[in-house]
């Protein structure tokens, strides 16, 4: 098992142990799931009667809180300047913040982490962005500077031109829609 999500499973273990209301909760969300999701990683809370099983795999979950680790982290903290986007069945993550958030208690480095962790993500995605897009443009210089050559050599680099181009489309296109859609659902 992942180390953050057994961190997870006895943090909220805990919870349970030291609160009726954490476990009424578990009880009332018996065979639901809550996914948390952030980053590429993906923590399964599986809730049973009296207590908590977290995966980092699995299927669909009931209901899905999805944003940068910041905002991840706000959305069960009940604050936070950036949004998570709190997918499926609301009623799941909110039954779940109300009766956990006073007995989860992050420590602020833990929260100054993932604040920097998206911060740093956010930058990475534009460095990667101002790259591709810097290749593309020297790229088209080069292509331009040989009108009319036609090789298999200045074919393969249109390819690999357009290749670039379009996945740094379509990662704009995710980017803006992750963000369009966090503050459209929360």
């Amino acid at each position: 098992m992942n180390a953050i999500a057994e961190t997870m499973r006895l943090t909220l273990s805990a919870a349970i142990a030291a609160s009726g209301e954490a476990r009424a909760c578990t009880e009332r969300l018996a065979g639901r799931t809550l996914a948390f999701e952030s980053m590429e990683q993906r923590f399964v809370v599986h809730f049973e009667a009296g207590a908590v099983r977290v995966e980092t795999e699995g299927g669909e979950a009931d209901a899905t809180v999805r944003g940068s680790p910041g905002a991840v982290f706000g959305a069960l903290a009940g604050s936070g300047s950036e949004t998570a986007a709190v997918l499926g069945d609301t009623a799941v993550f909110e039954d779940f913040r109300a009766s956990f958030r006073p007995h989860v208690k992050l420590p602020p480095v833990v929260e100054r982490f993932a604040e920097d962790a998206g911060d740093a993500a956010r930058t990475g995605v534009q460095a990667a962005r101002s790259a591709f897009e810097g290749f593309a443009n020297t790229a088209k210089d080069y292509l331009s500077a040989w009108p009319g050559r036609e090789d298999a050599e200045l074919a393969e680099l249109r390819a690999a031109v357009q290749a670039l181009t379009e996945r740094v489309e379509r990662l704009e296109k995710q980017a803006r829609g992750e963000s369009e859609g966090e503050s459209k659902e929360s």
